[in-house]
């Protein structure tokens, strides 16, 4: 099954939160810790502040889950997108 967002929404696959430690290892987080993370899978037609691939971090109590029958997914409106979080260098 393909979801494709309407209108300003966009359709995010949530991310794990991880932690690192000093020297740069990554630490997964057990469970469903996702910090309202996702990664932007899918963007509607009316979509201008994001696009496919971001990492954004999304309002916690503003998407929609839904599911392909093998991941969650969330869809979510652009105007519900807090920030692109970029990865330190």
């Amino acid at each position: 099954m393909k979801i494709k967002p309407i209108g300003n929404r966009v359709l995010l696959k949530p991310v794990e939160k991880k932690s690192r430690t000093e020297s740069g290892i990554y630490i997964p987080s057990s469970g469903d810790d996702f910090d309202n993370l996702g990664r932007i899978i899918e963007v509607g037609g009316d979509v201008t502040k994001v696009s496919l691939g971001d990492t954004v971090v999304y309002s916690k109590f503003s998407s929609t889950e839904v599911s392909d029958s093998t991941k969650k997914l969330l869809i979510v409106e652009e105007k519900e997108i807090l920030a692109i979080v970029k990865e330190e260098e």
